[in-house]
């Protein structure tokens, strides 16, 4: 949680910009995944460069955008993802699959296994 709040103070906000972090925790109640618990980190600064996909977030040393870092903030947060066996998707909120009638750009969707006693 911490490198997902610092990555977007660090590389998105603005410092003339209202820059905002909002985190949801939510149950994920659809039918193939009724165990999971999913949270969403969103922030309203720059949006998640164009030029990187996914697979070039994760890997270790790739850097992207004007304000890139040294480029291991992803591929942590995809080895603790999958150290608890979760998974995560990176959201364009400015785009189609984004939300209507928000100041949003990016948010972080990460789905964590619930497990019950002796699982």
């Amino acid at each position: 949680m911490n490198n997902l709040i610092d990555n977007a103070v660090a590389h998105a906000f603005h410092p003339n910009w209202d820059n905002r972090i909002e985190i949801y925790l939510m149950r994920d109640n659809e039918i193939d995944k009724p165990n999971e618990v999913q949270i969403l980190f969103s922030n309203t600064g720059n949006p998640f460069p164009e030029n990187i996909k996914y697979s070039d977030f994760i890997k270790k040393g790739t850097k992207a955008g004007v304000n890139a870092g040294d480029g291991y903030g992803g591929w942590y947060i995809n080895e603790i993802i999958k150290k608890h066996n979760g998974s995560f998707d990176i959201i364009d909120e400015t785009g189609i699959e984004g939300l209507t009638n928000t100041d949003l750009a990016t948010s972080f969707e990460i789905n964590f296994p619930i497990y019950e006693n002796g699982d």
